[in-house]
């Protein structure tokens, strides 16, 4: 509207604004009419539509349309889903693909050298010993001369003990910021992951816009995979359109809102949602924004020629960023508040209480189950010294 106001000013028109349309509509071919702006534009008198529309093959045929001033696409507005349980954090430092592989080789290897070993009749315990190879991982020692001088054996528990520490440190050094930061599950970020996710939904405003027939037609499965899955919102208050769906489909979540273009962080920001909605990186439909005016009409080109000289000259740039940054402020961002709370230190005092239960149980197996006496050495016979003889100086002092 800015633009607009500058162009009426150096050709000394006036505007008049007129919100919204009689039947709620967009702007999208129904039935072969068009509905909505565009309907108002081609049949009720109107003159101009500034509104971002989609500049394709049905409108280019019915209107016409200036330079294309910028392009845009439609993107996903989903509810950041609430963080893990706290317990849950001690296990994610690793994935679950590194935990079944660490514990899987951990397992082998440990199986492999007690077998070998025990084929040397080197091993009297073949369980105790798997465990002590197997206590390399939570830092426990081994006393090696249980495998006496076979020298491929040593090797083998050095390299398992440099690998375990390895593991150890990699673990130790991410759960220390994984147990003071809240851990969310993994987001969607590409279409893909949308369509074949069932445990959310995709909803959309149904204001008359044509994205919904182009999913569901598309010859892309992918896309049309969306549009199966495709939930259409009725308006229920032409001066608040996004009031219901924010109180309800966004509000309880699983739920991908398809928004055009940058009024997607508009309604974030409006609706106070910066901090609990993410945009998904990937969009879709990227298309050429350009004003629409009644077909054959005179002063098109004129038009046009002052929107790509506000263009040019980076006015638009400058009218964007002015607004866009109103939407930014810095009280919307997402930001941590700076300190460690008792939220944060959860996970800490549970990896505590862990440690502290698992000591207590290897106690009580220690006292159920002491291990048995070393066996006693033979003991030397004893060597008696002679005792020396007492000397007396002449002075009668004893020595």
């Amino acid at each position: 509207m800015d633009a607009l106001n500058i162009i009426a000013n150096k050709f000394n028109f006036r505007v008049k604004l007129i919100h919204g349309t009689d039947d709620g509509k967009w702007g999208s071919l129904e039935n072969g009419s068009w509905v909505g702006l565009l309907r108002e534009l081609q049949h009720f008198g109107k003159h101009l539509v500034i509104n971002s529309m989609i500049l394709n093959l049905d409108t280019l045929h019915s209107f016409d349309y200036t330079y294309p001033y910028t392009i845009s696409s439609y993107g996903f507005m989903i509810r950041v889903p609430p963080p893990v349980p706290q317990w849950r954090n001690i296990l994610y430092p690793f994935s679950t693909l590194i935990w079944c592989l660490l514990l899987a080789t951990s397992l082998t290897l440990a199986a492999i050298l007690t077998f070998l070993i025990q084929l040397l009749n080197g091993v009297s315990d073949p369980l105790g010993f798997s465990l002590k190879v197997l206590g390399g991982l939570v830092a426990q020692a081994m006393n090696t001369q249980e495998i006496k001088s076979w020298w491929w054996a040593k090797l083998w528990l050095v390299v398992w003990w440099l690998s375990v520490d390895i593991l150890a440190a990699a673990y130790t050094s991410n759960l220390v910021a994984v147990l003071t930061v809240p851990t969310f599950p993994k987001v969607f970020q590409t279409v893909q992951e949308l369509a074949t996710d069932d445990g959310i939904k995709i909803a959309m405003l149904d204001y008359g816009s044509a994205i919904p027939m182009f999913l569901r037609t598309s010859q892309n499965p992918t896309m049309a995979a969306l549009g199966d899955k495709l939930n259409m919102i009725p308006i229920t208050n032409l001066f608040h359109l996004y009031e219901d769906i924010m109180a309800n489909e966004m509000k309880k979540g699983g739920y991908a809102l398809i928004v055009f273009g940058d009024y997607i962080d508009f309604l974030r920001q409006k609706y106070n949602i910066m901090k609990v909605t993410y945009v998904m990186k990937e969009r879709i439909y990227w298309s050429s924004l350009s004003w629409f005016l009644r077909r054959h009409t005179p002063y098109t080109s004129t038009l046009s020629e002052a929107l790509m000289h506000l263009q040019e000259t980076g006015v638009l740039d400058n009218l964007y960023r002015i607004h866009m940054g109103r939407i930014f402020n810095p009280d919307t961002q997402v930001r941590g508040d700076g300190v460690l709370n008792l939220n944060h230190l959860q996970g800490a005092f549970i990896l505590l209480g862990i440690g502290l239960v698992l000591a207590s149980v290897s106690q009580m197996v220690e006292r159920l189950y002491p291990p048995p006496p070393p066996p006693s050495s033979p003991q030397s016979p004893s060597t008696s010294l002679p005792s020396l003889p007492t000397i007396h100086s002449t002075n009668n002092t004893q020595f």
